[in-house]
């Protein structure tokens, strides 16, 4: 389990640069959807490594 939340929390981020990138290259009519799933993808990266490290510090004594 741990390696899956690892694998997670890295792609996360990866996959909001990319989507942002595309997004800025990209000129057609899907720029918003692109740049849409980049924040949604960022915003959740930002949220589960907040959340998981709050409860890996709660667990320490």
């Amino acid at each position: 389990m741990k390696i899956a939340q690892l694998l997670i929390r890295l792609l996360l981020p990866v996959t909001a640069l990319v989507l942002l990138v595309c997004c800025m290259l990209h000129a057609g009519e899907h720029r918003n959807w692109l740049l849409a799933g980049g924040l949604l993808c960022s915003a959740l990266g930002l949220w589960l490594n907040t959340w998981l490290l709050h409860r890996e510090r709660k667990e320490k004594p």
